[in-house]
C-alpha cells in the first residue's frame, strides 16, 4: 500500500471480522467517551481503533490514479507567475500529497516546504510554532539579503 501511495495512487484496503454484539456495544461506548476527552483524546481513540482493527481478514485492496482536473498544472503556474501564493491543506498521507504537488507543478525542488503533522495530542500547536520560526528565518534572510544587495552595493533604492 505504501508503494501505491508513493506512486500517487489513491488506495483503499478492505478487511472484515466478526465480533460479538456485546463486545461492540462496550467498545462503542468507550469510543464515544474517548471522543469527548479533553486530555489524551487522540491516544485513547487510537488505542480503541487498534483494538477493533486487529485480527482482520483481508478482503481486497484497490489503487486508482487520483487524476487531477485538466490544466491544473497550467493554472497553478499562472497563479505563481502572477505572484499569488498558493497553499495546500490536505488530509492525505504526506507522501501522496507531495507526489501530487510535484505532478501538478505546485511543488518544485527550489521551494521551501514546511510539513505540519500532528501525531500526538497537543503536538500540532508546537509544530505550528516551530514552522513559524523556520518561516520567519527564511523570510528574514531573504529580506536581509535583498537589503544587503541593493543598499550596501551602492545601489540605494530610497
Amino acid at each position: 500500500m505504501k508503494v501505491f501511495g508513493c506512486d500517487g495512487l489513491r488506495t483503499l484496503v478492505l478487511a472484515e471480522k466478526t465480533i460479538e454484539h456485546t463486545f461492540f456495544e462496550v467498545w462503542r461506548r468507550n469510543y464515544e467517551y474517548a471522543k469527548n476527552l479533553l486530555e489524551n483524546r487522540s491516544e485513547k481513540m487510537k488505542e480503541l481503533q487498534e483494538e477493533i482493527e486487529k485480527d482482520l481478514t483481508l478482503v481486497g485492496a484497490t489503487a486508482i490514479e487520483d487524476k487531477l482536473q485538466d490544466d491544473v498544472d497550467t493554472t497553478i503556474q499562472s497563479l505563481r507567475t502572477a505572484g499569488i501564493k498558493v497553499w495546500v491543506l490536505t488530509g492525505d498521507k504526506i507522501e501522496t500529497a507531495v507526489n501530487v504537488g510535484f505532478s501538478c507543478g505546485l511543488l518544485d525542488s527550489d521551494l521551501n516546504r514546511f510539513i505540519i503533522e500532528d501525531k500526538t495530542e497537543g503536538q500540532l500547536e508546537e509544530n505550528f510554532k516551530r514552522i513559524q520560526e523556520e518561516i520567519d528565518k527564511v523570510f528574514f534572510y531573504r529580506i536581509y539579503s535583498f537589503y544587503h544587495i541593493f543598499c550596501y552595493s551602492g545601489n540605494v533604492l530610497f
